[in-house]
């Protein structure tokens, strides 16, 4: 079993800039380079409630890959680039 947490999952996507998006984290640092380590294809919105989907939907539509939208109940795996994600919650695939 493995736990991590939300800033694990998101710097191991393509940015992480998604940490920025409405009520998310200030970049107090003021980093300009907001490259992620780039281990999947796919962004992640970590904590995410149906009603924040609809802005994660929007940030979409700016990045040239997919996101997963997940809550608190919600997991990704990725094995040899096959991607499972595991819920009791509600997640959402935005692509």
């Amino acid at each position: 079993m493995y736990v991590g947490s939300s800033a694990s999952s998101i710097v191991m996507t393509p940015s992480i800039a998604v940490a920025a998006l409405e009520l998310g984290d200030e970049n107090l640092p003021r980093l300009t380079d907001i490259a992620g380590l780039d281990y999947v294809d796919f962004e992640i919105e970590p904590h995410c409630s149906k009603i924040r989907q609809d802005l994660v939907r929007k940030y979409s539509e700016i990045i040239n890959h997919s996101i997963y939208a997940i809550d608190d109940l919600t997991a990704i795996q990725v094995v040899n680039e096959s991607v499972e994600v595991i819920s009791d919650g509600t997640w959402r695939y935005i692509g």
